[in-house]
């Protein structure tokens, strides 16, 4: 691993972890809106598997304190079960094979990546904050590959991937933590 990218992934986990952020209010604001992206991979997961396993998703949402859901109609355990897992296993794979596409020089490929994940999320998005969120992410993924340099977008690359790993790790890790401590609180895993 390069050694930005290993500096891109200490920030994706101090984004994550809010370490630095909830001291300065334009931190807050600005990590809110930074933080969306792994929100964005882990509803954009639970939505995927649940059109793959043939299930209606009724709404997806993204708020600006950084939560989210998405609400799906499931006709059996076994695919309510997929559905559930999927926002957290399939966010820490995807933040994989972005590191991966990232090692083997492929940084506009992460882009495109994150602009197919919320192209589909636009589909099934359903209040007003996310809609824009979501449209104004893809607008600066497609003007950082069209409109700069290699370098800008690798970093761009190298960040986004950072966060949605961070996010991943630490949702997982949350929401572990949550089921033991104060099940009725655990979201996904009640």
């Amino acid at each position: 691993m390069s050694i930005p990218l290993i500096i891109y992934t200490l920030i994706g986990f101090i984004v994550a972890l809010g370490y630095f952020i909830n001291k300065y209010p334009v931190l807050v604001f600005v990590g809110q809106i930074i933080n969306l992206a792994y929100t964005l991979v882990h509803e954009f997961a639970h939505a995927f598997v649940a059109v793959l396993v043939e299930q209606r998703v009724a709404e997806m949402r993204l708020n600006f304190d950084t939560s989210g859901h998405v609400m799906s109609y499931v006709k059996d355990n076994r695919d309510g079960l997929l559905v559930t897992f999927a926002g957290y296993t399939l966010p820490c794979v995807i933040s994989l094979v972005l590191y991966m596409l990232l090692e083997a020089g492929r940084a506009s490929f992460v882009l495109f990546i994150l602009i197919g994940i919320a192209g589909f999320s636009l589909v099934f998005i359903r209040n007003w904050y996310g809609f824009f969120w979501i449209a104004g992410f893809i607008a600066l993924l497609v003007t950082v590959y069209l409109y700069t340099t290699p370098t800008v977008i690798e970093h761009m690359a190298m960040f986004l991937s950072a966060v949605i790993f961070g996010g991943s790790v630490y949702g997982g890790w949350r929401i572990f933590m949550y089921s033991i401590k104060r099940p009725g609180d655990a979201g996904d895993a009640t």
